[in-house]
């Protein structure tokens, strides 16, 4: 029977915890290692319905790519979300684990994974100048290239969003992209993007000044939401799990959806 510690051994072979972001909180958050593996359900993050799922199907650890707990915590009392969240998955006897930033970064993770998604030929990371540590990115070519326009509209059905943003000429040709998945709205990001030869950006979480820094620096973009660029590596994480732990049930979550709604 795989342990828990067993489970954190393969996810670290997957997205190794060095790759992680300095400011990140990953790999074992709750459990016991020794504890024997029933179940396990991938999840992008550790809210009410997934843990009433996890404890449904019988799934004695979540691994979410968002940590459960992040920053300081001074008190686990009923006073808070956080808190009843932490009492209940210890109540139940059930594990977690987040692989998030290193899971961006690391080969065959979220960021690969949204690349791949949206088609994306020659995939390779945003390149970097010496000492950096690695950008979460990835930059590819379309199969063929299209309008500005035309490649939100292929976005939004790829990633099943009624609609997306998008900065810049809506008929200006675009082949070579860079993605980063979730919260990738940064201006440094954007520099790097363009230095590499791309004239679009895909992230999510892009904020009102800084989609003018981008149309200022000439890069087009288009915010294609945190959400609808990450729910994807869950599908991916349970494959992954599935093959390296046989015998084992392991689930996507079938609970989550955008917290944002659209009216259209």
């Amino acid at each position: 029977m795989l342990t828990i510690s067993d489970i954190c051994a393969i996810m670290a072979r997957l997205s190794p915890p060095e790759m992680a972001q300095n400011y990140d909180n990953t790999g074992l958050l709750i459990g016991k290692r020794e504890m024997p593996v029933n179940g396990v359900l991938c999840a992008l993050d550790v809210t009410d319905q997934v843990i009433d799922e996890a404890i449904s199907l019988g799934a004695n650890m979540i691994i979410s790519h968002h940590p459960l707990i992040f920053g300081k915590v001074t008190k686990i009392t009923d006073d808070t979300r956080l808190g009843r969240a932490i009492m209940r998955i210890i109540q139940n006897n059930i594990a977690v684990y987040a692989a998030h930033t290193n899971l961006d970064s690391a080969h065959g993770g979220t960021n690969d994974c949204l690349a791949e998604k949206l088609g994306l030929t020659n995939i390779t990371p945003l390149l970097l100048e010496d000492g950096e540590k690695p950008l979460l990115g990835r930059m590819g070519e379309l199969n063929a290239p299209m309008t500005l326009d035309k490649l939100a509209r292929f976005i939004a059905v790829s990633l099943n969003l009624p609609t997306v943003k998008f900065v810049g000429n809506a008929s200006l040709k675009i082949s070579t992209v860079a993605v980063c998945s979730g919260s990738g709205g940064s201006p440094a990001y954007f520099k790097r993007a363009l230095a590499c030869g791309c004239n679009c950006y895909i992230t999510g979480d892009v904020t009102y000044h800084n989609a003018q820094a981008a149309a200022e620096m000439g890069l087009s973009l288009i915010d294609a939401t945190h959400f609808a660029t990450e729910i994807i590596v869950t599908e991916k994480l349970a494959s992954y799990l599935t093959a390296e732990t046989a015998g084992i049930a392991v689930h996507a979550s079938s609970v989550e959806s955008n917290i944002f709604n659209y009216s259209i």
